[in-house]
């Protein structure tokens, strides 16, 4: 999918109704393609990756986030979020992760069904259909974000 298709996705999966997850979503599949996915991620990178999910993520759109290294032992690790709409998975700072890495992400989650949103296309400027107290500034804010 190019940058054109994948906004206009974003602006398929928004709901003016529900800020969290859709209506008929299911968390158990959700979760059971995750934890597959990580452990393909694991075998072919040889990371032990962090997943924070359940009671870890509350009040996002986002169901699980995978935590992965920065460029150097010293820096903080990035974190890879698995939204409540569609398949979408955005990675936080892409440009942190080394670009070989970043491609192996890129590969499996599209094997396993995933849609990566780039960050060229989460930070363009939000026009779906939520409102409320705070505006949504981006699709980040509105798929990847807590509220």
């Amino acid at each position: 999918m190019n940058n054109e298709q994948l906004q206009r996705l974003l602006e398929q999966l928004d709901t003016a109704k529900n800020w969290e997850y859709p209506t008929g979503f299911d968390y158990l599949p959700k979760l059971r393609k995750l934890q597959l996915t990580v452990a393909v991620l694991q075998m072919e990178t040889g990371l032990q990756l962090p997943v924070e999910t359940g009671s870890a993520i509350q009040d996002a759109p986002f169901h699980s986030q995978v935590l992965l290294p920065g460029p150097d032992e010293n820096s903080v690790n990035q974190v890879l979020r698995f939204s409540n709409f569609g398949e979408l998975v955005a990675l936080a700072d892409e440009e942190l992760i080394a670009p070989l890495l970043l491609a192996t992400i890129v590969r499996l989650l599209a094997n396993h069904g995933y849609v990566y949103v780039p960050e060229v296309v989460y930070n363009l400027e939000y026009t779906g259909k939520q409102v409320g107290i705070d505006p949504v500034l981006n699709w980040w804010q509105r798929f990847f974000e807590w509220m």
